[in-house]
């Protein structure tokens, strides 16, 4: 067979989510590899990678760059971008299936001679939840087997709208050949880059890999823990110094209780395969899923013997290393697994045999040429010699377009409609505290608060420190009222850390009783220094001379009438000595009354950068590392009265080692004129503010304004929508046509912004009236799903029919309230770092419903909260660990790499779940209450008993034990923002 010449003619274009990591999770890895085979079998520069997200992954768009491939960052319409480029590549390859999906008509439009070409991670329908277990509910397993007789006919079409598929595996390839009969599939390889070498001798342990941890559809979490809990007991039984290594990349509670006598949890970091290759045998015990296949392939790269079941073995194409295969129990398994543990000779032949397999069919040295062969073999080659593509048209011809295929029954509903009316009026005489929380707070300082009792047993903690960094504690002064100066100097003194400096710049004070307050101060205590001004420089310029005197590990600031509390540094200190990596410490703070009365505490939730940009919550106590505030040049000139804000969003920009002390160690005093004792005394300080902020976003190259928050002395960035993206609207409903009707109406009258499409999921609907609004008047597509309710199987079959940039979920029972809600909540959605964006809900009588989820709340696993009042956290877009499903908005990429919805969670939690996989994937979920809606929970079914899905999601997440970040750990987990007695 003579070789088709693929480098001569082809012009690749790939179209994906994501630049892809070679050493990310498996998806990332596969379609990484993939693309450097193509790389490897085309000409410099023929190879163009359109990727979604490409400007959130710069240093990994440079890696492609630097050898050759061109990688386009789309911040606008890709249909634009393909129509300056029309009529330019031989073959467009796609690694996912939204982006496609989106794409279709455009591509038939400006690339119709282009062969099209369907990527394995553009298939993610392979895992279609687990079946029901054996004896379970015939309902359910119907239902189970409608959504894999859905998703066969999914796959169906996309394929037959495509010239070939590549796949990962023979397993898969059958699978899409069994579905589609007629079309051209191939297994194409991966190049699978060597790693050193390690001798068995200088090996120890097992090793399985939870790598995704947050990957539910490939099964690495079950893998681990069937691994701990039936392998590892078979294994000790023979060797008794053996132990497994877990290797994870972020760890759901699930997989931290693994930890202990045998089991070593070890971070993947950027490349998991270490791990295998210092181990003796990799365990490859995957219950479900692709997983299998994936770690088997590290495992090559590694040259690690490995036990599998003996499917996952013919999967890979591995049949014939049947010194690996085990039979399918965890006894047989760990036979084998021993039998290469500990047998040198057995374990070298089993090496030996591997390194043959991988140097012969996985090597980078052939990839590209095996990859050439796979085209041929799906019939997509250029003609020999370097001729053009049988499609090609001859120079200067217009090509005849091939018809449009559907890549999906139905169409995508856009509408264009007069402008809403104005949306129905909220009550705004919300409900009032009900409770004293300055009295509270008196309650908690005398337990919690720094007594005489706690102090002494600080000193004894701080006697056993590793680390003793010294705090600089900066301090700008001007004609400060001398008893005010006297506390806050004193406040400093009487740390009970003693490893401090005070850095007062004087800037021009004019009043000698100033003057006299901090030069007696500086007499008695030589760790007081002073610099003075003769020259008013303003807070930033005296802020900037006190920092030039510093010579501390670390800098505090503190303003010239506040206080510290006598433990401040002593509590940061202990932090630093278990963290020592930390860049920035904050603190919660409370104010001082002029009666001397300690009031109005605010307990902050951990690092929330989105809570940043609507106001500087971190504020006090401020602490950082000066070798950064001096790379960032101190305070910015012009920015007084927010200049810290400033330089917390310039610091934060260049680390992400921040952490939160939850108490306060701060206090401002309510002086007149300040913002301690009036939020908006201060109006030029909030135009700094306003202006660090557009700064901020030039900086981070996010197109957006700043416009004044809901609250005085707050913010709203508005992010730029970029082009127009198809929001898909996936709605559940059951009968009660009247509230569908009301739903639907809402967003098609209410809504400002127009591009968007429904799909529905019916479940058992048998009203008359509901049936025929179904049949003729819902505008949309409606997917059938007529067996017992499982909510997150219903919104996976919705999510697969959409064709959107963007995933909303809604339920039946929600009407929208603000016009520009859309929006709102695009303009989150579109952000690579973020995953997760949902709204204020409010119940019909205005009473908020939902301002975020607390994990943890109510004595149960979640709660939705309404933050009546406090510090106006319902007011302001902030980070959250959770929203709720009733109105939930993110992007299909990122659904499916998490698997989509877990279907073990038939009834609750599972929204709550996703939300946690996302933020443990190391994305952000964000609340913003720019978008409103009404909410009737449960206005459809009720509220149903959910025991099943409360024990699995408390397995996995060990709610009991699991503090919620945003919520602080001084408050009641029964009532909201109760402080514990």
């Amino acid at each position: 067979m003579t070789e088709p010449d693929f480098a001569g003619a082809a012009r690749v274009l790939v179209i994906t989510a994501r630049v892809p990591s070679p050493v990310g999770p498996w998806a990332e890895r596969r379609t990484a590899q993939v693309l450097a085979g193509i790389g490897a079998a085309t000409a410099e520069g023929a190879l163009t990678l359109m990727a979604q997200e490409a400007a959130a992954d710069p240093e990994r768009a440079a890696e492609f760059q630097r050898v050759g491939v061109e990688v386009l960052a789309v911040p606008q319409d890709w249909e634009e971008v393909l129509q300056r480029r029309r009529m330019e590549f031989t073959h467009v390859v796609a690694t996912d299936l939204a982006a496609l999906r989106r794409l279709d008509a455009a591509l038939w439009a400006t690339q119709p001679q282009a062969v099209r070409v369907l990527c394995p991670p553009s298939l993610p329908f392979r895992d279609v939840g687990e079946p029901p277990a054996p004896g379970g509910s015939r309902d359910d397993a119907a239902g189970h087997a409608l959504a894999v007789r859905l998703v066969e006919e999914q796959v169906a079409a996309v394929v037959s709208g495509a010239d070939a598929v590549w796949c990962a595996t023979e397993r898969d390839r059958s699978w899409v050949a069994g579905i589609a009969p007629g079309a051209r599939t191939a297994v194409v390889p991966t190049a699978i880059r060597p790693g050193a070498e390690i001798p068995f001798e200088r090996r120890s342990g097992y090793v399985v890999l939870a790598v995704p941890g947050a990957d539910i559809a490939a099964g690495h979490e079950d893998a681990a823990v069937l691994a701990a809990r039936r392998l590892l007991p078979e294994l000790l039984a023979r060797d008794p110094n053996a132990f497994l290594r877990v290797v994870v990349d972020d760890p759901v509670p699930a997989l931290q209780m693994l930890a202990g006598p045998g089991v070593e949890l070890v971070a993947a970091g950027p490349d998991p395969a270490r791990w295998v290759r210092r181990s003796r045998v990799c365990l490859a015990w995957y219950p479900r899923g692709s997983g299998a296949a994936e770690a088997m392939a590290v495992a090559l790269d590694a040259r690690t013997p490995f036990v599998a079941a003996g499917h996952h073995l013919a999967d890979a194409g591995l049949g014939q290393l049947a010194e690996h295969a085990a039979a399918p129990d965890p006894a047989a398994a760990a036979l084998a697994a021993s039998r290469l543990y500990r047998d040198p000779v057995r374990w070298a032949g089993a090496h030996d045999a591997l390194q043959r397999v991988a140097g012969g069919e996985r090597s980078p040295a052939v990839a590209g040429l095996r990859l050439v062969r796979a085209c041929a073999d799906v019939g997509i080659a250029p003609r020999p010699g370097g001729g053009q593509p049988d499609r090609w048209p001859a120079p200067g011809a217009e090509p005849t377009p091939r018809p449009p295929r559907a890549l999906v029954a139905g169409s995508a509903w856009s509408f264009v409609l007069p402008p809403p009316g104005a949306p129905p009026a909220v009550p705004v005489d919300l409900d009032a505290w009900g409770w004293d929380v300055n009295e509270q707070y008196r309650r908690w300082l005398a337990r919690y608060g720094p007594t005489p009792e706690r102090l002494a047993r600080l000193r004894a903690r701080l006697s056993w420190l590793v680390r003793r960094p010294t705090f600089s504690v900066v301090m700008p002064v001007f004609n400060t009222e001398p008893s005010w100066l006297d506390d806050a100097i004193s406040s400093v003194r009487a740390q009970v850390y003693p490893h401090w400096e005070l850095c007062i710049a004087d800037d021009g004070s004019s009043d000698p009783r100033t003057v006299e307050v901090y030069e007696r101060h500086a007499a008695e205590d030589e760790r007081v220094r002073v610099v003075r001004l003769f020259a008013q420089q303003g807070i930033a310029g005296a802020s900037n001379a006190a920092l030039a005197s510093a010579t501390g590990e670390f800098v505090a600031f503190l303003d010239h009438d506040d206080l510290l509390k006598p433990h401040a540094l002593a509590e940061v200190a202990l932090l630093l000595d278990e963290r020592p990596d930390l860049d920035l410490v904050y603190s919660d703070e409370d104010k001082l009354d002029p009666d001397g009365t300690l009031s109005d505490p605010f307990f902050k939730p951990d690092w929330s950068p989105d809570h940043l940009t609507c106001r500087n919550y971190v504020c006090h106590l401020l602490v950082l590392r000066r070798v950064l505030v001096e790379e960032l040049g101190g305070f910015r000139l012009g920015y007084d009265g927010s200049q810290d804000h400033d330089l917390v969003l310039r610091a934060t920009e260049r680390t992400d080692a921040i952490a939160h002390v939850g108490e306060p160690l701060y206090t401002w005093r309510k002086v007149p004129g300040s913002t301690a004792a009036v939020a908006d005394a201060k109006p030029w300080a909030f135009d700094a503010a306003r202006r660090a902020l557009a700064d901020a976003l030039v900086r981070r190259d996010r197109p957006g304004r700043v416009e004044p928050g809901l609250l005085p002395a707050s913010y709203r960035v508005r992010y730029e929508v970029r082009g127009r993206p198809l929001v898909s609207i996936l709605i559940p409903t059951r009968d009660k046509v009247e509230m569908l009707r009301r739903c639907v109406g809402s967003v098609l009258e209410r809504s400002t912004y127009r591009c968007f499409e429904f799909v529905l999921v019916d479940n058992q609907s048998t009203d008359p009236d509901t049936l025929g609004y179904l049949a003729s008047g819902f505008p949309g597509r409606v997917v059938r799903y007529p067996h017992r309710f499982n909510y997150a199987r219903m919104m996976n079959l919705a999510a697969r029919e959409a064709a959107g940039d963007l995933l909303l979920f809604l339920n039946n029972d929600t009407e929208v309230i603000t016009p520009g809600w859309l929006e709102a909540l695009i303009e989150h959605a579109q952000r690579p770092e973020v995953g997760v964006v949902g709204p204020r809900l409010r119940y019909l009588d205005g009473r908020p419903q939902h301002e975020g989820t607390i994990i943890g709340f109510k004595g149960g696993h979640a709660g939705n909260v309404d933050h009546r009042g406090f510090w106006g956290m319902g007011d302001i877009v902030r980070n959250c660990s959770a929203v709720t499903g009733a109105c939930l908005m993110t992007r299909p990429s990122l659904y499916w790499r998490l698997g989509g919805l877990d279907e073990r969670l038939h009834i609750a939690w599972n929204d709550v779940d996703f939300c946690l996989r996302t933020r443990q994937a190391g994305h952000e979920v964000v609340y913003t209450p720019y978008a409103e809606l009404f909410h009737v929970e449960g206005g459809t079914r009720g509220i149903h008993a959910h025991v099943d899905d409360d024990t699995f999601f408390e397995a996995r997440w060990f709610t009991h034990r699991c503090l919620d970040p945003y919520y602080s750990r001084n408050f009641e987990r029964l009532s909201t923002f109760q402080l514990r007695p």
